[in-house]
């Protein structure tokens, strides 16, 4: 497996307060522009650059599985 990881976009308040705690749905985004666009609060809240790494593939993908 190679190693993969990619930077993305989070608003600060998510990524401090939000990201370990939340049961899914913080975004991260693909550029500031797209941030800025869908999340009104970017200015009071700030923005990070973050990086996504995958660390292991926990359950192999099955593209072709019926049930």
């Amino acid at each position: 497996m190679s190693k993969q990881d990619e930077t993305g976009f989070m608003c600060m308040i998510d990524f401090e307060d939000e990201l370990y705690r939340a049961a899914g749905g913080t975004p991260i985004y693909a550029s500031v522009e797209e941030l800025k666009e869908k999340h009104d609060c970017w200015k009071q809240c700030g923005i990070v650059a973050v990086r996504v790494e995958l660390v292991e593939v926990v359950v192999p993908q099955n593209l072709w599985e019926t049930e």
